[in-house]
C-alpha cells in the first residue's frame, strides 16, 4: 500500500509539473549528424494567416479604418497588410519605396478614435536597392513577416508586433549562381512549443515548388531567454524525411523522384556549407552544417530505385558503381547488386572470340567519339573495318587484320545535320551538356582533361545531371566542366538534327531545342551511321556491363553474360552490333574480339 501511494504522489507531481521547454544547442554546438530535438507538440489553435495586398494606383493613398492615409510627397505605398480589428482599432502595416524606387522603413498605421497614427518602423528598409515587390504577412497573432525581392535577392525579415514593433531576425536568399538552381524560402514566425513566445521557422524549397510538393529543408530558430537558438535537428530532420519519402516510393514514381533528387541537390548546394558556397543567411550567418541526409549516398539511393522502376537497368547499374567508387559508401555494393540482380533478365549463350589487336586507345583524348570499328555491312557482315588513327580490315572468317591508310580522331565524331560534330559530353555545374563545333571549323574530340568548352563551341543542355561532384569547382567557377566518357557516358550516334547519348546508363535524345530521355517503349528509329553501340535500323542498342552486355531490344534491356570474357566486359569499348543483334563486336584495350551465339553441342 506504501508504495502504491508513492506511485499516486509522483503522478499527481507529474501531471503539475509544467513542461519543460526543449533542449536547443546553439549555432556554437552544430553537430553534423545531430540527435533529435525534442520539441513537444503543442495543442494551440491555429492562427488564420493574413497576407497583404497590391496598393492600388499610384500609391498615393490608403483607406485604414475608413480614414485615408496620405503618403508623403517622397514616398509611394507599394503594399498594405490590414489585420483583424481590435474592438474598434484598426491597424495596417505599410510596405513603401522613395522616389527612386528605394526600399524605406515599413509604417504601421492606426486608426482610432476617428484619428490616424502613422508610426515608422525602423530597421525594416532592404539593404539593397530595387527592391519594388513585396508582401507582408501576420503569421500569429505576435509576429509579422515582410518579404521584399530584390532582383533575384530575397530579405526576409520578422518583426514583432506588440506596442513598439522591432524586426526580430533577418533572412537573406541570394541571387543563384550561374548553373545553380533557385529556391524559394518561406519564412514564418509563431509559437510552436506553447511557451507564448514565438518561434522562427525557415522552410526552403526548389525553384517554384508550392507548400508540400517536393523536398523541403527547414532551419527553426527557438527563443530562449530572449536570444534565437537553432534547434540543431534541422535541416537534417525534414531532410531526411525527404528522402525516406521518395526512396520509399522512387519504383512506383520514378520520373517524380529524379525531380525529388534534383531539387536536393538545389537544396542542399543553396543551405549546406558541406556543399561549397551556401547563399542562406539567416542573422548574419551564412549557411548551416546539414550532415549526411540528402547527400551523395541518399540521392544515389533514390536515382537507382528510380531507374530499376523505369528498367533503366544499366543507368542503375552505373549509379551503384559511382557510388561504391568511394570507399565511405563501398559497403552498399552487396545490397544494390541483388537489387539489380532481381530486375535483370538473362539472355544467356553468347560467347566471344578473340581477335586480332587494332586501333589505338583513345578514351583519354576522344572520350566522346563514336567507335573506331565499324561492320562493313548492317546484316551479316563479312569484315570489321578499323577507322580513325589506325585504318584496316578484321576478315570475321579469319579474324586476319588487313593494315590499311590511317585518318584522324575527327573522323570518328558523330555528324548531326545542320548543327555540326560532337566533340564530347560535359558534366557542368547546371548540369550535363553536348558539346558541338561547326564542321568547317579546326575542331578535335574534348579531350578527358579538359576543364572549360573549347572557344566558340555550341552548348546543347540536356535536362539531368551526373554523379560527378563539381560543388568545389563551381564555388569558384561556375562555368567549370568535368568531361565525361566510357563506360558511364558516350556519344550513341546522331540522326536527322539530333544525337542520341548514353548519359550514366540512360540514353537520351539531344537536340537544339530540347532534350529528352528516350522511354523503354520508344523505338529509336533507323538512320544511324556505322560505327556506333546502336544498329543502323535503330533496333539494338548496347552497353557494356560488369557481368555482361546490355543489350536493349523491342521489350527492353536484358544481360548476355558473354563466355570468355567472364568479369572483363566492363572494359569493352567500341561497341557495335548488327542489324539483327547477332553480332556484336568491342575492343578490350586494342584487342578486338567478336561476340556472338555459342554453337550448339
Amino acid at each position: 500500500m506504501r508504495v502504491r501511494g508513492v506511485g499516486a504522489l509522483v503522478a499527481v507531481a507529474a501531471m503539475g509539473c509544467p513542461r519543460s521547454p526543449p533542449r536547443v544547442d546553439f549555432e556554437g554546438g552544430v553537430r553534423p549528424t545531430p540527435a533529435a530535438v525534442d520539441v513537444p507538440p503543442a495543442d494551440v489553435p491555429r492562427f488564420a494567416v493574413v497576407t497583404s495586398a497590391q496598393v492600388p494606383g499610384e500609391g498615393r493613398t490608403l483607406t485604414v479604418g475608413g480614414l485615408t492615409l496620405t503618403a508623403e510627397p517622397a514616398e509611394r505605398f507599394v503594399s498594405s497588410l490590414a489585420l483583424p480589428l481590435a474592438g474598434a482599432v484598426a491597424e495596417t502595416w505599410v510596405y513603401r519605396v522613395g522616389l527612386a524606387g528605394e526600399g524605406l522603413d515599413a509604417l504601421r498605421v492606426v486608426a482610432e478614435a476617428g484619428a490616424l497614427r502613422r508610426e515608422v518602423i525602423r530597421g525594416t528598409a532592404p539593404s539593397t536597392p530595387g527592391c519594388l515587390g513585396a508582401s507582408l504577412r501576420a503569421t500569429s497573432p505576435r509576429s509579422v513577416v515582410l518579404t521584399v525581392r530584390c532582383g533575384a535577392r530575397v530579405e526576409a525579415r520578422w518583426i514583432n508586433r506588440g506596442d513598439a514593433p522591432r524586426p526580430r531576425s533577418v533572412v537573406v536568399v541570394e541571387a543563384a549562381p550561374a548553373g545553380a538552381g533557385d529556391v524559394a524560402a518561406d519564412v514564418t514566425a509563431d509559437d510552436r512549443d506553447a511557451d507564448g513566445v514565438d518561434e522562427l521557422q525557415v522552410t526552403l524549397r526548389a525553384g517554384s515548388a508550392a507548400a508540400g510538393a517536393g523536398p523541403e529543408a527547414r532551419l527553426v530558430y527557438i527563443d530562449r531567454s530572449g536570444a534565437l537558438a537553432r534547434d540543431v535537428a534541422e535541416p537534417a530532420q525534414s531532410l531526411a524525411h525527404a528522402v525516406q519519402l521518395e526512396t520509399a516510393r522512387a519504383r512506383r514514381r520514378g520520373a517524380a523522384a529524379l525531380e525529388a533528387e534534383r531539387a536536393l541537390v538545389t537544396l542542399r548546394r543553396a543551405l549546406c556549407v558541406e556543399d561549397g558556397a551556401p547563399r542562406v543567411t539567416v542573422d548574419g550567418i551564412r549557411g548551416v552544417q546539414c550532415g549526411s541526409a540528402g547527400a551523395v549516398r541518399d540521392r544515389a539511393i533514390i536515382r537507382f530505385n528510380a531507374m530499376l522502376g523505369l528498367g533503366e537497368l544499366p543507368a542503375a547499374e552505373q549509379i551503384a558503381r559511382a557510388l561504391v567508387a568511394a570507399p565511405a559508401h563501398a559497403s552498399e555494393w552487396s545490397r544494390l547488386e541483388a537489387s539489380l540482380r532481381g530486375a535483370t533478365t538473362l539472355d544467356r549463350g553468347w560467347r566471344a572470340r578473340p581477335g586480332p589487336f587494332v586501333g589505338m586507345p583513345l578514351d583519354a583524348s576522344a572520350p566522346g567519339r563514336l567507335g573506331s570499328i565499324a561492320f562493313d555491312l548492317p546484316l551479316r557482315p563479312p569484315a570489321v573495318m578499323v577507322r580513325g588513327l589506325q585504318g584496316g580490315r578484321v576478315d570475321l572468317a579469319t579474324l586476319a587484320f588487313v593494315p590499311g591508310p590511317a585518318g584522324a580522331a575527327r573522323d570518328l565524331l558523330a555528324s548531326v545535320t545542320g548543327a555540326g560534330l560532337v566533340l564530347g559530353v560535359g558534366a557542368r555545374c547546371d548540369g550535363v551538356s553536348l558539346l558541338l563545333c561547326d564542321p568547317a571549323q579546326p575542331c578535335e574530340p574534348l579531350p578527358s582533361a579538359a576543364t572549360s568548352a573549347p572557344p566558340g563551341a555550341t552548348r546543347w543542355p540536356v535536362h539531368t545531371t551526373s554523379s560527378a561532384d563539381l560543388s568545389a569547382a563551381c564555388a569558384s567557377n561556375p562555368e567549370s566542366l568535368r568531361p565525361l566518357g566510357p563506360p558511364s557516358t558516350q556519344v550513341m550516334g546522331a540522326q536527322r538534327d539530333r544525337a542520341l547519348v548514353s548519359i550514366e546508363g540512360r540514353l537520351w535524345w539531344v537536340g537544339a531545342a530540347q532534350s529528352s530521355p528516350v522511354l523503354i517503349s520508344q523505338r529509336l528509329g533507323a538512320g544511324f551511321a556505322p560505327g556506333g553501340p546502336v544498329s543502323v535500323n535503330g533496333t539494338w542498342a548496347v552497353l557494356p556491363g560488369l557481368n555482361g552486355l546490355w543489350v536493349r531490344g523491342a521489350t527492353g534491356w536484358k544481360l548476355r553474360p558473354v563466355v570468355g570474357l567472364e568479369g572483363r566486359t566492363a572494359q569493352l569499348r567500341d561497341l557495335i552490333v548488327t542489324d539483327d543483334g547477332a553480332l556484336i563486336a568491342g575492343l578490350v584495350g586494342t584487342q578486338l574480339h567478336v561476340i556472338e551465339r555459342r554453337p550448339a553441342r
